[in-house]
């Protein structure tokens, strides 16, 4: 059974960079969510680099 058909919300951690090998990045887990019928609806800043870029958020998405 695909848990994702029964699940309303899903807050996650997203990357925007490869921090460690194997590990997922931002466009690959909305392409899964969004496929899976799930909107992305807000994202909280998380860590940023020295210089100020956006390495990772927390993300919400609710199902349509």
């Amino acid at each position: 059974m695909n848990v994702l058909t029964k699940t309303r919300m899903v807050w996650t951690e997203i990357s925007f960079k490869q921090l460690y090998q194997g590990s997922c990045l931002y466009y690959e887990v909305f392409d899964l969510l969004t496929s899976a019928g799930f909107s992305l609806y807000d994202l909280e800043t998380g860590f940023r680099s020295p210089q100020g870029e956006l390495i990772q958020a927390d993300a919400l998405f609710i199902q349509k």
